[in-house]
């Protein structure tokens, strides 16, 4: 998989050509020769798919939110970014109340509307950039002899049609450096999720009636690629690194028997187009589609995935400059 990445991103590549400094200024250039105050509105559209569990039906609506920013002359970064000025979010189950059972604070601290602020920060050629995405899931138990195991390893009865409110909250933090049309970072993602033990790529059915709600965490190197031709541009990512899953306070997916280690790859796709309605308002299409993917490996150093998330986001903006 990693070589096809690889060949994809030479081959758009020599397609688009590769200059962060041309991406850099066509993004300048939408600003800076129409005035020094630019309001920036927008909404996406996210979506997250997960592993399908055989005794456990879990629907997730996908996300909507708007947002405002701000920007003033010739900073790259707006302001706010773009995380928000104006937050809206809606999810099919908003009106329902969380089950007891995930009502825990073990898992990520959500009290970071400062990082959401500062978004992306650029000094020279050196970066940290904040990422954060929360969806909400309606899980709903197929079976009488279901339990729910809580993080101090308690199982709880999950009888047949009973339902949990879960909430899912992806957060990505990078630190890196930029030259030409490449960023290098390192990275840590952190997550939290439903979820069954899965062994050789599959689901195990001596624990399908478990669910769990582990901490998921992973950690390594990046690559991010510039690519532009004329309005459009093409920013794949690559990381790979090391992966844990917690599933409770005592017990690691790493402790099972034959696991020699966890690897984590995530690919990450943003491609858009910037165009102009007239000289002071220009409008943004963009799709962001990433996947994360978590592998065991044997002692054989045989690898299998064990757990793999997908998220997609559909967004459009309107900019007025003056």
């Amino acid at each position: 998989m990693i070589r096809k990445v690889i060949v994809l991103v030479l081959y758009t590549s020599f397609i688009f050509g590769t200059s962060r400094d041309i991406f850099d200024t066509q993004d300048r250039s939408t600003r800076l020769h129409k005035g020094d105050v630019h309001i920036r509105t927008g909404y996406a559209y996210s979506l997250w798919k997960t592993s399908e569990m055989k005794n456990f039906k879990m629907k997730n609506e996908g996300l909507n939110t708007a947002w405002a920013e701000l920007i003033f002359g010739d900073f790259y970064n707006p302001i706010f970014y773009p995380n928000f000025l104006l937050h809206v979010e809606h999810s099919f189950n908003k009106a329902e109340e969380p089950n007891k059972v995930f009502n825990i604070n073990k898992s990520v601290n959500l009290d970071d509307a400062y990082l959401r602020v500062l978004g992306t920060v650029r000094v020279n050629h050196f970066f940290f950039k904040y990422e954060y995405e929360k969806f909400s899931s309606a899980l709903e138990s197929l079976d009488n002899n279901n339990f729910f195991v809580d993080e101090t390893g308690l199982l709880n009865s999950f009888p047949n049609e009973s339902k949990l409110i879960s909430e899912t909250i992806f957060r990505d933090y990078s630190l890196g450096y930029s030259y030409r049309n490449v960023d290098v970072y390192a990275f840590y993602s952190d997550y939290q999720k439903p979820y069954t033990i899965r062994r050789s790529g599959q689901e195990n059915v001596d624990y399908a009636n478990l669910l769990l709600y582990p901490q998921v965490t992973a950690y390594g190197l990046g690559f991010r690629w510039y690519m532009t031709k004329n309005n459009f541009y093409f920013l794949p990512e690559l990381k790979l690194g090391k992966g844990e899953l917690e599933l409770t306070n005592e017990l690691d997916y790493s402790d099972f028997k034959g696991i020699k280690g966890i690897t984590y790859t995530g690919l990450k796709l943003t491609t858009g187009y910037r165009g102009e309605i007239t000289r002071s308002l220009n409008y943004h299409l963009a799709y962001i589609g990433e996947l994360r993917n978590f592998s065991e490996e044997d002692s054989n150093e045989n690898e299998s995935s064990i757990n793999e998330d997908t998220t997609h986001k559909v967004m459009l903006s309107l900019q007025y400059s003056f």
